[in-house]
């Protein structure tokens, strides 16, 4: 019998998905149900949490969480990407990847906890060692939890991976403000990230009706390690790319420079969790199913492609003209300097959009190593680009950060277009309409703010800015593409 996903149980292991249509849409819906729903919450915490404590907490908790994201990628070992991405995955291939992933995990959370003291003490912030030791229990949950949701997003069951990450946030986000108010300070933080794994894992158990067996397989392994591997690759790269600026500035400037940082980089991931990766979620596992029709894989392709670029080019360019009043009336005063830093990282999140979109499909057809190829590009680009201009401050690697970005856009695109056999023009063309219609967008925010002047406050600069920029955006878009660009694309091409 079908799952209320409209998956059979057994999808997992056949490789067979009926009604991909269907799953498709209730797919695409519950995953921005649920990505939506779970950062008004998170952002509602953490704006909550960012008036109750010092940009000195916010600055440890970030740089405890460069070891922690770091340990976590291997962790994961890449074994779920493998999982999704087969054609057919059996009991065995399940098993092996579950030991196997959970003796890691243990393994590597006793690590850290002897090793703490030692991994901090460079950095002359005998503070983070006793962080470190408590967040190592996430490694142990991420283990328990990586085959079970993988399971649930081969089968595309969205509904349970939402209702999931709907109420870790609820759970991890009442104990974090919970602790605020009792003053814990750094610790509330910490509280927070690990609720959020523990409720996450139990609510994956229970959702997920396999349960590991005995079979553990070296076959299965070395079939799973020729994917994984790379994916491991990748994301170490990805890794040391995206949390080298934070090392560098927590290093260099200091806890406090690291705090205004985190706040001015949070809102960019907010986003970017929000429309990015909610279409990625969605990508990588559909394109998967679809890997053997070549036409409705690039047809869905496009579809994914166009809507994640209309939905990001006027969110990221509004939070970079609206940053100021965001940040007055989200964070509070003592966070204005982190204003000119948001601003700036707003502009990364365009070419981000379909440079995701491009690595999903990439994984999708079996081309893993091209994905390596440009994560190790991009990791060697940017660290070396932090290296040299974070002596100069938070804003120089914010701007470093950016025009890395663009230098290296073209790579993902040639990528693609060459792994995918695309149509360069017609997939050059997705991008057209959505930046014409955003500059017309950013100009009549600009006006609006104008015509407001000085004697409005920042919540009503902030809602009317709103209201004009969805507006300017929604009727220029209308006007030069005919149509807007939307899911509707992507459910006709899956279809067809």
């Amino acid at each position: 019998m079908p799952d209320q996903d409209g998956v059979p149980p057994d999808a997992a292991a056949t490789g067979a998905v009926p009604g991909l249509r269907q799953v498709a849409v209730r797919g695409i819906g519950w995953t921005v149900a649920r990505s939506v729903s779970s950062r008004l919450i998170g952002s509602a915490v953490f704006i909550v949490l960012a008036r109750m404590l010092d940009p000195a907490d916010f600055g440890t908790v970030a740089l405890a969480s460069v070891f922690v994201v770091l340990i976590s990628v291997l962790v994961e070992s890449g074994f779920a990407e493998a999982i999704i991405q087969r054609d057919e995955v059996t009991e065995e291939d399940l098993n092996s990847a579950f030991w196997v992933n959970n003796a890691i995990g243990i393994a590597l959370a006793l690590v850290l906890i002897v090793l703490a003291d030692v991994m901090t003490e460079p950095l002359g912030q005998p503070e983070l060692a006793p962080v470190l030791r408590v967040l190592s229990t996430v490694f142990v949950f991420a283990a328990l939890a990586s085959v079970p949701q993988a399971i649930l997003r081969r089968e595309l069951a969205f509904r349970a991976i939402a209702l999931r990450g709907l109420a870790a946030t609820l759970i991890g986000g009442a104990v974090g403000v919970a602790m605020a108010l009792a003053g814990a300070g750094v610790w509330s933080l910490v509280g927070q990230m690990v609720a959020n794994a523990v409720v996450g894992t139990a609510i994956l158990w229970a959702m997920c009706s396999w349960r590991p067996g005995r079979s553990v397989s070296a076959a299965s392994l070395k079939h799973l390690l020729r994917f994984s591997g790379k994916i491991v690759g990748e994301r170490l790269a990805l890794f040391a790319s995206r949390r080298s600026d934070d090392f560098l500035i927590g290093l260099v400037l200091g806890p406090v420079a690291l705090g205004l940082y985190t706040i001015a980089y949070r809102i960019l991931l907010i986003l970017t969790e929000t429309i990015i990766w909610t279409l990625e979620g969605v990508a990588f596992p559909l394109l998967s199913r679809l890997q053997n029709d070549t036409e409705r894989r690039r047809r869905a392709f496009y579809g994914l492609t166009g809507s994640c670029f209309a939905v990001a080019v006027p969110s990221f360019l509004a939070l970079a003209v609206l940053a100021p009043e965001l940040t007055r009336v989200a964070f509070g005063p003592r966070w204005v300097d982190s204003i000119p830093v948001m601003q700036t990282l707003a502009l990364v999140g365009i070419p981000h959009a379909p440079v995701y979109c491009n690595k999903a499909a990439l994984n999708a057809a079996g081309r893993p190593e091209m994905s390596l190829r440009i994560a190790i590009l991009t990791c060697v680009v940017n660290v070396i680009g932090f290296a040299l201009v974070v002596r100069w401050g938070i804003l120089a690697v914010a701007t470093s950060y950016v025009v890395c970005g663009y230098l290296l856009f073209p790579v993902s695109v040639w990528a693609v277009i060459r792994a995918l056999s695309l149509d360069a023009s017609t997939y050059l063309r997705l991008f057209a309409a959505p930046l014409v219609s955003g500059l017309v967008m950013v100009v009549s925010v600009l006006g609006a703010k104008a015509l407001l002047g000085d004697g409005a406050t920042d919540p009503v600069r902030l809602a009317v800015s709103l209201v004009v920029a969805v507006t300017a955006y929604i009727a220029m878009l209308s006007l030069i593409a005919g149509r807007l660009v939307n899911v509707g694309s992507l459910v006709s091409a899956v279809r067809r």
